[in-house]
């Protein structure tokens, strides 16, 4: 037995003298930190202990489907399945690292857990001997800051307690179902970034670090945990601001990263006395003038972090809106204005946008109508935005009034006068007649007269007016019309003229028409001496062709003949052919103004009869081949 006992000892003695002198190790530092993905290989990484299920690859599990980056990673419990061994105490442990180089060490990876709450668990611990012996890598109540985070979730998991005395870990799961002995709740759900500052490990060798893994005999159906993109490298400090404007010169600054210690503002503005400078988390200042000021923001650092500094550039510009080119004539829309930024050292990086519709995204706008408009400049860096208003002036529209009197009977008595305003006076006038330099011309005829009107900014607008010769007399001899044959219009244009000239010489003052035919009058009035003339046109037309259903061929000179009736003077191809109850035809025309008379072949009376039968075919205007057929009774 005792040399079981020796062996034992001398083999413990050589385990330790292996693990305290790491045979290699990863040297890490600020431009060379350590970043394992797992994607490539298991990373080095070692699993071992009692029941040990870890493994390495690509999960699919119940809830841990994927891994944290990429598609591999160490977990517990096998790649698949949805269960972990009974009474496990296991690990998995990393490479040997070199931490010389490190004044700030800091690690973090990504973490999945799901396990039986409050029993089985997994937690993290370092080793400053190559791995002979190991402590704990922080507490479930270590503070939570930009670096140190989601660091435990609670400090009592039995089962790690159980394994090396310690309970501090993560453990939980998100289930909602199974056996009611089982505790449930808080699990992660999901991947998990965890950070931790350990300034324990600061320029020290032989480090490893290992993950460890606890369970009891039940209550083991989840999925366990899982470990990826696992890093170590020199903590970053860092600090930054964000600012919302008030104004172009009043700020309210808001810290934000690792501030937990505390920060300190130099805003660079000397001239605003102790306003310079400030402690608070989110100070308000407001700068002393125009200009570019260097904002440096502090976060001191400590044992586990390097001191943090923020130094940003910061302009404080005022923008002013110029009036470049104002309107000169009335109804332009040719204003141009211009933006500058003062001081005109910061005017480089400035964008800009005008009211104006559709907006104008320059430093200068342009073709603008008479208004007032505002110009916004935004920075490219820090810095506000500045507003201001120029207003473009209106010039008053030109107004003319004009006065004329036309010509009466051609005798040159026209005129024009008119009376200018709006644009800008003095005013130059000149008119299409020749005359310049008046605003009223006189003695005109009938015609067209335009002015031209010019004022002192060279703006040009016309006015056209139209002198008519005017008589005093108005005639009319009516709307042109038609007549039926053996009708009479008379036409007259007044019976108070001096003199009338009808188209055939006559001078009396009215016309007798009885034909169709062109009519004219011309007439002088007794006051002015002036002329006037009218026409008329008359065409005969009485309608549409008809034929009468009887007619009296009794010598009485009233309704003696049977034919079309109408305007005769349309048809064309005209036919007209009458038989009596025996068929004999007793009369035919092919000329419309030919008509029957009643009396057989034009001799004498038919025998024995008064009833008879026409056809009648012609073309009427557009109408072709028109027929027409009756029955006409003779009353002799």
């Amino acid at each position: 037995m005792k040399y079981v006992v020796a062996f034992g000892y001398f083999l413990h003695c050589l385990v330790f003298q292996a693990y305290s002198q790491c045979a290699t190790q990863i040297a890490i530092s600020n431009i060379s930190p350590y970043n394992e993905s797992f994607e490539n290989n298991n990373g080095g990484w070692l699993s071992g202990g009692a029941n040990d299920d870890w493994a390495w690859g690509a999960p699919n599990k119940t809830e841990i489907k994927t891994a944290g980056d990429g598609t591999k990673c160490w977990i517990t419990g096998g790649l698949t399945g949805n269960r972990y061994n009974d009474g496990e105490q296991s690990w998995l442990q990393s490479p040997c690292f070199n931490l010389s180089a490190l004044q700030y060490p800091y690690i973090s990876f990504k973490i999945f857990w799901e396990s039986e709450l409050d029993f089985d668990g997994i937690q993290l611990q370092y080793s400053e001997n190559g791995g002979a012996s190991w402590q704990t890598t922080g507490g479930v109540n270590d503070p939570i800051d930009c670096l140190n985070k989601n660091w435990y979730n609670t400090g009592n998991v039995d089962y790690l307690r159980r394994f090396t005395g310690d309970g501090n870990g993560w453990c939980g799961n998100i289930q909602t179902s199974g056996p009611s002995n089982c505790r449930k709740g808080q699990g992660s759900g999901g991947w998990v970034v965890a950070g931790k500052t350990i300034p324990t490990l600061k320029a020290k060798a032989n480090i490893r670090f290992r993950f460890i893994f606890a369970s009891g005999t039940s209550c083991n159906n989840f999925d366990g945990a899982a470990i990826d993109s696992f890093t170590i490298s020199e903590a970053v400090n860092k600090i930054d601001y964000t600012y919302q404007c008030v104004n172009v010169s009043q700020v309210n600054f808001s810290a934000f990263g690792c501030a937990d210690n505390g920060v300190s503002w130099d805003f660079g503005d000397p001239l605003s006395g102790i306003s310079n400078t400030s402690s608070q988390q989110n100070p308000t200042h407001v700068f002393s003038g125009p200009g570019e000021y260097t904002i440096a923001l502090t976060a001191p650092g400590g044992m586990d972090r390097p001191t943090a500094i923020s130094t940003r550039k910061f302009k404080v510009a005022i923008v002013e809106a110029l009036v470049i080119t104002p309107i000169q004539c009335p109804g332009d829309r040719n204003g141009v204005l211009q933006a500058n930024i003062q001081p005109a050292s910061l005017s480089n990086g400035f964008t800009y946008s005008w009211n104006t519709n559709p907006a104008q995204l320059t430093a200068t706008a342009t073709a603008l109508p008479p208004g007032t408009y505002t110009v916004t400049a935004i920075p490219a860096s820090d810095g506000c935005t500045s507003s201001a208003d120029a207003s473009i002036g209106a010039i008053q529209p030109f107004q003319i009034l004009s006065q004329k009197g036309n010509d009466t009977c051609n005798n040159n008595l026209g005129f024009i006068k008119t009376t200018v305003s709006g644009g800008t006076a003095p005013y130059l006038y000149s008119w299409s007649n020749g005359a310049v330099g008046t605003d009223e011309i006189n003695l005109l005829r009938n015609d067209v007269y335009t002015l031209t009107i010019v004022d002192d900014n060279g703006c040009i607008r016309n006015l056209s007016d139209t002198i008519e010769s005017i008589n005093p007399i108005n005639i009319f001899l009516g709307n042109d019309t038609i007549i039926c044959p053996g009708d009479i219009i008379t036409l007259t244009p007044g019976f108070t003229f001096k003199t009338y000239t009808w188209q055939d010489g006559s001078t009396n003052d009215s016309f007798i028409v009885k034909s169709a035919g062109s009519y004219e009058v011309s007439i002088t009035d007794v006051e002015y001496g002036c002329m006037a003339k009218d026409s008329i046109k008359i065409e005969e037309d009485c309608g549409e062709i008809y034929f009468p259903t009887a007619f009296t061929p009794n010598g009485d000179n009233k309704n003696e003949w049977f034919g079309a009736l109408g305007n005769l003077n349309a048809l064309e191809n005209f036919s007209l052919k009458i038989y009596d109850r025996w068929g004999t035809l007793v009369f035919a025309s092919t000329n419309p103004f030919v008509k029957w008379n009643g009396l057989a072949n034009g001799n004498s009376k038919p025998a024995g009869a008064t009833a008879y039968t026409w056809y009648a075919s012609f073309d009427y205007r557009e109408q072709k081949n028109m027929f027409r057929k009756g029955t006409i009774l003779v009353l002799y």
